[in-house]
């Protein structure tokens, strides 16, 4: 969450759009969903976490 926190406050601070595709990933105690983890460490993602990314960025896409 801090490394994200930071990646949007420079984009903020840059201009940048930020799109804040960690929030689809996560469960009501803000971790990783236990169905988009590939193993036990926690970060490894599964094919259906970057499905759910890339429907993210596909209705949240950016307009000017």
């Amino acid at each position: 969450d801090r490394a994200n926190r930071w990646v949007k406050a420079v984009a903020a601070d840059t201009g940048c759009p930020y799109l804040d595709t960690q929030s689809v990933l996560k469960d009501d105690s803000g971790c990783l969903k236990a169905e988009y983890c590939i193993s036990t460490d926690g970060i490894h993602l599964t094919k259906e976490a970057y499905e759910a990314i890339l429907t993210y960025i596909r209705t949240h896409a950016y307009t000017k």
